[in-house]
């Protein structure tokens, strides 16, 4: 199988390096993706995991298998960018969820999903951020197979939820400052109202 590997940050690379074996062929990928280049590529299957670009109809529309985006945040709340920093910045469920991509951003079906509960009083952003990816590569590995082969029916993600932009968190931390290996709690402490 062809699998085109859409990322961003390096922390991806180690799911990349899981996907490839003998029946796999892993294509890396970090510019937004085209129609022009997907044809030229010809992948069987998309992952996306830390991508940073949204993908455009076009190119969901010529897949003829699901496109898969891993997303740390439990879905529906924390759609967008920094899922991790809101999570707890709004005390909305943390986890990870592994959904079919379509059209609305982080709206696509939800494949699998899981809860995780972080203690704030001991836990940073970082720790926080490193335990999330680490939850949903192994979510991944434990349902590749059916994952791959679009075995796991999806189900229709909630309206509700929430939606969060770059530009929020550049405007949220203009006056809140973040240093990513601060507790939690003491952060949040520290707000500026």
């Amino acid at each position: 199988m062809k699998i085109l590997f859409l990322y961003h940050n390096e922390l991806a690379l180690k799911l990349a390096d899981l996907l490839r074996d003998k029946q796999n062929q892993v294509i890396l990928w970090k510019d937004k993706i085209d129609i022009e280049k997907l044809k030229e590529i010809a992948p069987d299957k998309i992952i996306s995991y830390t991508y940073r670009y949204i993908i455009k109809k076009e190119v969901i529309d010529f897949m003829p298998t699901s496109i898969l985006n891993l997303h740390i945040s439990y879905l529906p709340w924390n759609r967008g960018a920094n899922p991790n920093f809101w999570s707890f910045i709004e005390n909305t469920p943390k986890g990870v969820t592994i959904h079919e991509i379509d059209a609305k951003l982080d709206r696509g079906k939800i494949l699998l999903q899981k809860k995780l509960e972080f203690d704030k009083e001991k836990e940073t952003f970082s720790t926080t951020y490193q335990k999330l990816n680490q939850e949903i590569i192994g979510l991944f590995e434990e349902n590749r197979e059916a994952l791959l082969k679009d075995k796991i029916q999806g189900k229709t993600a909630l309206e509700s939820g929430s939606y969060h932009s770059v530009a929020d968190f550049t405007e949220y931390t203009k006056n809140n400052k973040v240093d990513w290996n601060i507790i939690i709690a003491e952060y949040k402490r520290s707000l500026k109202r």
